[in-house]
């Protein structure tokens, strides 16, 4: 702190663009910022790791943490992380680019432990962020006390930390201060240069710094995260137009040469991606993302009236801790977080105040403006579907396939992080003019501070209009009113910046700016504590095991979990939620992840979390899959519709909708009726099919939870449209079996507990899961799990095939890959259950020898084929999806010509060096 208060007091200077890239020598206190910058992330993960809670929450838990280990474990066997054999019955791993599977930092899982190299995956992001805003505010002139502000504000706290839960997109985002700098620095080696200059001289010139941008384009696609992509790609565009076409650069020759300087760069970057991105291509081809809507591009946009969380992040709710309402409206909290400081909105408003007026400061350096313009193009670009531009928005390439608009907060937080430090260089120089703390700017320059009170104010005395006016809907309002903290300490941090910044002067530099950094520590605090999600999420149990989860699926073929609206996602991870079934081996009908075969997906519905077709489950289609296993909510199978301790809140029950070709639930004039968890049953009301009752009242009996009948005898009375079972003793039951009479009893109906709880058996999951398809196997308090009654489909299995054709062996790899041996007496069509994607091969020989025939694999329904001659055959089926050997090439050629050019970079500076030092030499003696 002493060290930055003496940096605060240097004379005063007007921040100018360094003539390197970095210092070129740094000094202690530099090595010891950058030794914290990379030490303090691993200790905040490790520590956590250490004590039983890994950072592995959200998205990080369900799909980049289990991706990365399959796809190192692959790595380590030595192949290509291709395919993926325990989601979606099989689907690409590489191709679904949620992985990162080449992303460099992922290869660390095929030689650490699996923790260990997430942490440092994770630790390393913010660290590269943090390092990147570092060089580039010293490398804009300013002092090593505002280059720590710009660091921190952008890599801990913002979006950066906000998406802790999307490994990807903070791995892509902590990119964009090193794009932003190496694009200024190749500015500045092409700057004055005469329009005869040669390009090749010029382009060795800018060598490093076109080798780091092209490492930040190629780094960012390999995130597999589009979205990284999107907002580098903005970056380079809001930069590169600056550079372009600002006055001083040179003419149209010298503005060209850069042009194709740039584009080298970016080509560069493309090729060395390419590995990822073409095999990436093939799959959105078939997925359900082949063709957006404008609706679904924008559906992610950030509402203009949110962005008041930029004043106080947690004015609709944070994260959870310390009894404080979680975000509780529509979107979630990680995509609408880009909060990085109260004071970084005074900066931005301090150098709005600079551009107007009659005496408006001629020194203020040009790279202000770049990045005010930066922050308001970007914005407008997170509004995206809620502004009057996103029909503009839609015609940018690569912004108009990618969705989640709100993530562009990342690029506003970069460029309110620079003019932060801009604002606190300022300060320090003791420049309050400069800094627009004098005359009538101080007021603008203020203003944001002035805002945040109002909206406090608010918070506390109308909490319900202040979330109705930001666009809360009207079953939410109500939890605004315990925020009151929140909304307390906001307005304490907006009083005691304002008054540090207001009597600044009267402080004494010295003083004023410790204040400075006391209060600024202090928000950084509160975010972190109310906003960060995940940063402490794990548990040691987090993770499940093949043995827990084999207890309770089994092993045999494929399980899936339904419950869409997750009530029951962290008992649903301990059986091996996708993707967390990569520490289970046991594959799963479901996924989760950006992308899905379109046909796979429309008639599974296996997209949705945890989400699954009633009716494919109720005409069997699924069979095909090997679908075996079926754990359902209780939710999805008898929703509570009347709440005994809130009587007066209304719940929609559930509705069948109609399914065509699904077999009659009711068979042998037999049913059952299914709780979802043990309920100790009161009453029970049946439907008549016909609306009224008629004859016999069917007989039922109670099942405990693992699907045995009970001896519990109810009493049974005619209602106006069916029958009521009332049971002595309130027996705890997990379901009701219609023994005689089924057929005469409809599917809506409802169960009564001793607490008055009413639940309903209306619901597609009753149909799908009461046929003679499935059993009952087991029941918690949140979940029952049922087995196929029904003999599974083969891996392999022969269609059309002759008397004595058989399947003598079948062999699966870890990668998906078959190997089997078939005898065929006639032609045959062999159905391998796996889902089709394009891309799989089979070869067929001879047993015992013989060359191997290439024969095509098509769609099967949901699962793919091959049509065999009759014969004895050793039949391989592999994985090669479309672009993959392309884009190795490309990839690897762009590597050794990367290599290569930074060797040759290297070479000639120290040929440059020599020949200096020689020279000075020349001249000493010559003195």
């Amino acid at each position: 702190m002493a060290n930055l208060a003496h940096d605060a007091g240097e004379a005063s200077v007007v921040p100018e663009l360094r003539a390197t890239m970095f210092p070129r020598s740094l000094s202690r206190i530099d090595r010891w910022i950058l030794a914290l910058f990379i030490l303090v992330p691993i200790a905040a993960f490790a520590v956590p790791a250490l004590l039983g809670h890994p950072a592995l929450a959200g998205d990080n838990l369900i799909q980049n943490y289990p991706l990365r280990v399959l796809s190192g474990r692959q790595i380590a066997s030595g192949h290509l992380p291709l395919w993926n054999p325990l989601a979606f019955s099989g689907f690409p791993l590489l191709g679904s680019m949620n992985a990162g599977s080449a992303f460099p930092a992922t290869f660390l899982f095929a030689v650490l432990p699996d923790q260990v190299a997430w942490i440092l995956n994770l630790s390393t992001a913010y660290s590269v962020a943090a390092i990147g805003m570092f060089f580039l505010a010293l490398y804009l002139g300013l002092r090593r006390s505002a280059a720590v502000f710009a660091a921190v504000g952008f890599a801990f706290s913002g979006a950066m930390l906000g998406h802790m839960v999307h490994l990807g997109l903070i791995q892509g985002q902590a990119l964009l201060p090193w794009a932003v700098l190496a694009m200024l620095v190749i500015e500045q080696r092409f700057r004055g240069r005469p329009s005869t200059a040669k390009f090749i001289p010029d382009l060795v010139n800018a060598g490093w710094p076109l080798l780091v941008l092209a490492g930040c384009v190629g780094l960012a696609a390999l995130t597999g995260e589009p979205r990284a992509l999107a907002d580098l790609f903005v970056v380079v565009v809001v930069v590169g137009a600056w550079i372009v076409l600002r006055r001083g650069i040179g003419g149209l020759a010298a503005r060209l040469r850069m042009l194709v300087a740039l584009g080298l760069a970016g080509g560069l970057g493309a090729a060395l991606s390419a590995v990822q991105i073409l095999p990436g291509r093939a799959v959105v081809s078939y997925s359900q993302r082949s063709n957006l809507s404008a609706w679904f591009i924008g559906s992610g946009s950030l509402k203009p009236t949110w962005t008041a969380l930029l004043a106080i992040p947690t004015i609709l709710g944070g994260n959870g801790m310390l009894h404080q309402p979680r975000w509780f409206i529509e979107y979630n909290l990680a995509e609408v977080t880009g909060y990085v400081g109260l004071i970084s909105l005074v900066a931005f408003f301090a150098a709005v105040g600079q551009l107007f007026g009659r005496e408006r400061r001629r020194r203020l350096p040009p790279w202000v403006v770049l990045f005010v313009a930066m922050l308001v193009v970007s914005l407008i670009l997170s509004w995206g579907a809620y502004t009057w531009a996103f029909h503009g928005i839609l015609q940018i390439p690569i912004i108009n396939r990618t969705r989640l608009q709100s993530r562009n907060l990342a690029i506003v937080d970069l460029a309110l992080c620079i003019l932060l430090a801009w604002f606190v260089d300022r300060l320090a120089a003791r420049d309050l003019e400069g800094a627009s703390l004098q005359g009538w700017r101080r007021w603008l320059t203020l203003s944001p501070l002035f805002v945040t009170l109002v909206l406090v104010v608010a918070g506390l005395a109308i909490p319900d209009r202040l979330a109705s006016g930001l666009s809360a809907h009207s079953d939410v309002v109500g939890m605004e009113r315990f925020l009151w903290p929140w909304f307390l300490a906001a307005g304490l941090l907006a009083v005691g910046l304002g008054m540090v910044l207001f009597f600044w002067k009267r402080l004494g530099p010295a003083r004023a700016f410790r204040l400075l950094v006391a209060v600024c520590s202090l928000d950084l605090f509160v975010f972190v504590i109310g906003c960060t999600t995940g940063l402490v999420a794990g548990g040691t149990n987090q993770l499940p095991t093949r043995a827990s989860a084999a207890s309770i699926i089994g092993t045999q073929g494929r399980f899936a979990l339904v419950d869409p609206t997750l009530a029951n996602l962290d008992q649903f991870v301990d059986l091996g939620k996708p993707n967390t079934n990569v520490f289970t081996g046991i594959p799963s009908v479901q996924g989760y992840g950006s992308l899905i075969p379109t046909f796979y997906g429309t008639v599974t519905d296996a997209h949705t979390q945890d989400g699954l077709s009633s009716c494919a489950l109720s005409t069997g289609r699924l069979r095909q899959l090997r679908l075996s296993a079926v754990a359902a909510g209780t939710n999805v199978l008898a929703p509570m519709t009347t709440d005994s301790k809130n009587p007066d809140l209304v719940l929609t029950p559930p509705s069948a909708t109609p399914c065509p070709g699904a077999p009659e639930v009711a068979t042998n004039d037999s049913r059952s009726f299914y709780f979802g968890q043990l309920l100790e049953v009161a009453t029970l009301d049946l439907t008549s099919r016909t609306g009224h009752p008629s004859g016999t009242a069917p007989q039922v009996s109670l099942i405990d939870g693992t699907g045995h009948r009970l001896s519990a005898a109810p009493v049974a009375t005619e209602s106006s449209t069916g029958w009521t079972y009332n049971f002595t003793g309130a027996p705890r039951a997990g379901g009701v079996r219609v023994t005689t009479g089924g057929l005469a009893v409809s599917q809506a109906g409802s169960v009564i507990d001793r607490a008055g709880n009413i639940f309903s058996l209306d619901g597609d999951y009753q149909r799908a899961m009461g046929g003679k398809s499935w059993r009952l196997e087991s029941t918690t308090s949140t979940y029952q799990v049922f087995r196929t009654t029904r003999p599974l489909v083969p891996k392999i299995n022969l269609v059309h095939a002759a008397r004595g054709s058989r399947v003598e062996w079948v062999h699966t790899s870890p990668r998906g890959a078959d190997a089997t041996e078939l005898h065929l007496a006639s032609a045959a069509t062999i159905v391998r259950s796996v889902s089709y994607v394009p891309g799989w091969v089979a070869t067929y020989s001879p047993v015992g020898g013989g060359a191997a025939v290439s024969v095509a694999v098509v769609q099967h329904d949901l699962v793919q084929s091959v049509n065999l001659p009759a014969g004895r055959w050793i039949v391989n089926f592999s994985y090669h999806p479309k672009g993959v050997r392309t884009g190795l090439v490309i990839s690897g050629g762009a590597i050794a010509a990367f290599v290569a050019a930074s060797v040759l970079l290297w070479l000639h500076g120290r040929r440059r060096v020599r020949a200096q030092e020689a020279s000075t030499v020349v001249d000493e003696v010559q003195r």
